[in-house]
């Protein structure tokens, strides 16, 4: 609920959608044939959460230094916003400038710009 509250604030124009290694083929229809079997309020949140993330949140080509098991998200903090953070879905990496880092609070997808600005340094 924290997430997709903090997810709502965000303005989708700022974003950069659908650029991840995800098979939406796929997906789409296991969340859809997911609500059709009923959930709760919970298991639905949790559900668009996750549909929202792996939309929203930009996949790196990079590899993550921790578990070289799946490539980075760029993600920013919800309080601090001018931060890139990078983001490992398996292994729940987290990393500022390379550095491993811990972060207690929820992460959102990194904006448009951000990412922009991030691609063209590299």
């Amino acid at each position: 609920i924290d997430y997709l509250d903090a997810i709502t604030r965000v303005d989708s124009t700022g974003l950069i959608l659908g650029h991840s290694d995800d098979n939406f083929e796929i997906a789409i229809p296991f969340y859809t044939n997911k609500v059709i079997e009923g959930l709760s309020e919970e298991e639905l949140s949790n559900q668009v959460s996750s549909l929202i993330w792996d939309l929203s949140a930009y996949m790196t080509e990079e590899l993550c230094p921790s578990c070289n098991d799946s490539n980075l998200r760029l993600t920013t903090m919800v309080s601090k916003g001018d931060i890139l953070v990078k983001f490992c879905d398996e292994c729940l990496y987290t990393g500022i400038r390379n550095e491993h880092v811990e972060i207690e609070e929820d992460l959102v997808p990194a904006p448009k710009k951000m990412i922009e600005v991030y691609l063209s340094e590299r």
